[in-house]
């Protein structure tokens, strides 16, 4: 109601507001009396200073009146401690694009994008298929030198444990890889030769033999 420009109902509401943070000082300075007390007893096994129970009484009353006269509602809707808008907030820059915020789904009149075909884009390249052989022993001593031991042969071309390493690294994307044995093949040569694949995660074939 409005008299001459003035709202009872926010005036009745400021008086409440008055008397609730009064109320609230005083249940403050009479709490604080007790719970300091106790609190230095505890403590000091002795009884309470005068200057310090006042200290803290003040301090309870008016902290306590601060926080009724903060969290009470004030009429007209003032200035409490609300944080912003109600249900439904700012409205949205959206526009037409906007979805309806009580379903989740798109407004009608959004547009709605076709879903991108998210196709493999990996390189499909199928893998060079190449044979490693193991040289026979006998071959590793005809082509041994006092700074050269070649274990294995790729199309014909011998190769050290150190060279196959060096290719097997420059080649590890793009090879698959077949070990083939022979009857006198070097039975060191093979361990080797697994444990570099494996090193690189080169595919390796099952062994092949002649």
């Amino acid at each position: 109601m409005n008299i001459f420009g003035y709202d009872i109902q926010e005036g009745v509401v400021f008086i409440i507001r008055i008397i609730a943070t009064i109320g609230g000082a005083v249940i403050g300075w009479f709490v604080c009396d007790p719970t300091t007390r106790g609190i230095y007893w505890l403590a000091k096994r002795a009884a309470t200073p005068t200057a310090l129970l006042f200290c803290t009484k003040t301090v309870g009353a008016m902290s306590l009146a601060a926080a009724v006269w903060i969290l009470m509602p004030q009429g007209g809707g003032g200035s409490g401690p609300g944080f912003g808008p109600g249900p439904g907030g700012i409205p949205g820059k959206g526009g037409d694009k906007a979805s309806d915020k009580a379903t989740g789904e798109p407004a009608k009149d959004a547009k709605i994008e076709p879903k991108k075909d998210r196709t493999d884009t990996k390189d499909k390249t199928p893998l060079e298929p190449v044979e490693i052989e193991i040289i026979s022993d006998s071959m590793y001593l005809k082509l041994k030198t006092d700074d050269k031991e070649p274990w294995y042969a790729i199309k014909g071309k011998a190769y050290t444990y150190d060279e196959l390493d060096t290719y097997l690294r420059a080649n590890r994307s793009k090879i698959e890889v077949t070990p083939v044995l022979t009857k006198h093949s070097i039975h060191l040569g093979r361990t080797e030769l697994t444990d570099l694949t494996r090193k690189y995660g080169i595919k390796t074939l099952q062994f092949k033999t002649q």
